[in-house]
């Protein structure tokens, strides 16, 4: 289904920037609205592990 060329831009719920790793994750930035659904991708390689990692808090972000 596609999306009417109508539609309403939702509310931000979750927002990172700049998000910092030491040298693994470097000014990572991510914006998700009410009702996306987002996904992560990338080759291997890419560091979305890492990222993924830090959003959830099993490793502890760094100041940029």
């Amino acid at each position: 289904m596609c999306p009417s060329e109508h539609a309403e831009i939702a509310d931000v719920v979750t927002r990172v920037s700049d998000l910092n790793r030491g040298p693994l994750v470097n000014d990572a930035t991510l914006e998700l609205r009410r009702g996306e659904i987002r996904w992560i991708v990338g080759l291997i390689g890419a560091r979305r592990t890492e990222v993924l990692e830090t959003l959830f808090g099993v490793h502890t972000a760094e100041p940029p």
